[in-house]
């Protein structure tokens, strides 16, 4: 699957090439509960290979109709300005139709407009090739429905 970088307004002062834009790395996803109980809806994220696992805002993990808090909690450092706390729960992340059940975190404190698809629950599902100066990136499942 060929996705494209989203180009976006970026501080000056925070890019090293001194820009006011970025490219980076977004796909819309749907999320459903491991039970299909609940419907899916899309959710823009931020493919970061930097990431540890897969992180989402805790308003998600409310629409999807999980008691967030009541997940496996853990401290959360590193994606904000601040120190929070995650929650983690199993759902269904699917990307163009390639599903792969996962263990995702959930937070109150993600104060970053997208979510993030990290290492453990999305990279060890799919093999991700970026190409920046062509301003793509391929996406291509390691498994098939």
């Amino acid at each position: 699957m060929k996705f494209w970088y989203t180009k976006l307004r970026a501080n000056p002062q925070l890019t090293s090439s001194g820009k006011p834009w970025v490219y980076v790395p977004l796909v819309d996803i749907d999320l459903f509960t491991s039970d299909r109980i609940k419907s899916n809806f899309k959710y823009r994220v931020l493919v970061d290979s930097g990431a540890d696992t897969c992180l989402f805002h805790g308003a998600v993990g409310e629409t999807l109709g999980l008691n967030v808090k009541s997940g496996r909690k853990s401290p959360m450092k590193g994606v904000t300005s601040k120190e929070g706390e995650v929650f983690y729960h199993t759902v269904v992340v699917s990307l163009d139709g390639q599903e792969v059940e996962s263990v995702v975190g959930f937070s109150y404190d993600l104060d970053m407009p997208f979510g993030l698809l990290g290492q453990v629950g999305f990279f060890d599902s799919f093999r991700v090739c970026f190409d920046l100066p062509k301003r793509d990136f391929d996406i291509t499942p390691k498994f098939s429905n």
